[in-house]
């Protein structure tokens, strides 16, 4: 049955020994047991009055007979957990707050010393008006549930982001939990949770693995059997290329010719600043007419970008 508390609840009884007392009622300006509900616990005092015999503990009530028993002693003149001997005479009886189960705030921080908490430990409700202890975890680790039981530690590689998930930051550095994904050697033991993922697909062999060096590199994803870009293994790398084409020149303003082998003389005229040529036409006599074909571009062939720092999960 669940513990209760309430307030400015007092009898008295005289019960002698180690025994359940029974109870003689309320004192004048108290509340009964009764409050408490029959069959629920509750935290105790029982002080003789006249005496230095006393007990603090948890006990059951029971309507029928009107009795407490004393189920756990927290503290008694007999030293905890033995049970008082009670002498004759009257003893008061009262719900208390034990000490030793106190919760309370020393003006900034909540002290849980009587619930033997220690630290990094979590309070939590393991049932109805009942709360437990959760263990503290370990570096990295952080709370689930599955809403019925108690609370657990998980560590990270088992949930969220997966090691080996490669992301792009908007940073130079990489956030907590990740790596520059720069072609780096790594122990296998040290980042064990990240070498079962990727494995040796990236380099190295033995006790050291490497991350995929994406510097520069645009990703393109695996074809795995589609036919796009077939023959490729996972985690390879390909140069730059451009599709087959065809290029034309303008022949005198208004004669269009592919320009292949085939529409060309054997000779061409020489070379104008160096990257400049003029293939003749063929079937073109007297002067001859040609179209003028110029370089242009830098040193690779690619779409508008951003240079953003790509990193691996570990």
């Amino acid at each position: 049955m669940p513990l209760v508390l309430a307030d400015r609840v007092k009898e008295t009884t005289t019960t002698n020994g180690t025994g359940t007392v029974t109870l003689l009622g309320a004192s004048t300006g108290f509340q009964s047991f009764s409050v408490i509900g029959d069959g629920n616990t509750t935290y105790y005092c029982i002080a003789g009055q006249g005496t230095n015999e006393w007990e603090v503990g948890i006990g059951t009530y029971t309507a029928s007979g009107t009795t407490l028993s004393r189920d756990t002693v927290l503290a008694s003149s007999a030293g905890a957990p033995t049970k008082t001997t009670f002498s004759g005479g009257t003893k008061d009886v009262f719900v208390t707050y034990p000490a030793s189960r106190s919760v309370n705030v020393d003006g900034s921080n909540i002290d849980t010393a009587g619930l033997g908490a220690s630290a990094g430990q979590l309070l939590y409700a393991s049932g109805t008006d009942v709360f437990s202890l959760l263990a503290a975890g370990t570096s990295g680790q952080f709370l689930v549930s599955n809403s019925t039981a108690a609370p657990s530690w998980a560590n990270a590689s088992s949930y969220g982001v997966p090691a080996g998930t490669v992301w792009c930051f908007a940073a130079s550095t990489p956030p907590a939990g990740y790596l520059k994904a720069n072609g780096a050697s790594l122990s296998t033991t040290t980042y064990s949770n990240l070498f079962s993922a990727i494995g040796y697909t990236f380099g190295g062999g033995g006790a050291s693995f490497n991350v995929p060096d994406l510097r520069g590199q645009f990703i393109r994803t695996w074809d795995d059997g589609r036919g796009i870009d077939s023959g490729r293994g996972f985690g390879t790398n390909q140069g730059g290329d451009n599709a087959f084409h065809l290029h034309y020149v303008v022949n005198n303003g208004s004669r269009t010719q592919n320009l292949s082998a085939s529409n060309f003389l054997s000779g061409f005229y020489n070379p104008i600043n160096n990257d400049n040529f003029k293939p003749v036409l063929a079937g073109v006599v007297g002067t001859p007419n040609f179209g003028l074909m110029s370089s242009a571009g830098g040193g690779e062939s690619r779409p508008t970008n951003v240079a953003l720092l790509a990193c691996i999960k570990f």
